[in-house]
């Protein structure tokens, strides 16, 4: 086997090695990007979870497991008989 003939081997070789394994900046942008996606819903859900919170501390709906009569007697109206 000549030189020219193992450096062409040498660089078969070498592409496939290449090709078969992702590139780490194709790997780490994928995964930031991930990353960023996952914050960025979880951040949105718990803006939900807030918002929601406020708006039932605003409209004073009791719980739904509350067996309280008063609280549920107050929004049937008979707080005001």
């Amino acid at each position: 086997m000549d030189n020219k003939e193992m450096s062409s081997n040498m660089d078969d070789i070498f592409n496939r090695e290449i090709l078969a394994t992702p590139s780490i900046r194709n790997h780490q942008r994928k995964h930031r990007n991930h990353l960023r996606r996952q914050r960025n819903a979880y951040i949105s859900f718990r803006r939900h979870l807030q918002h929601n919170a406020f708006m039932n501390r605003i409209a004073r709906i009791p719980p739904q497991s509350s067996n309280n009569a008063l609280i549920y007697g107050f929004f049937n109206g008979s707080q005001f008989n």
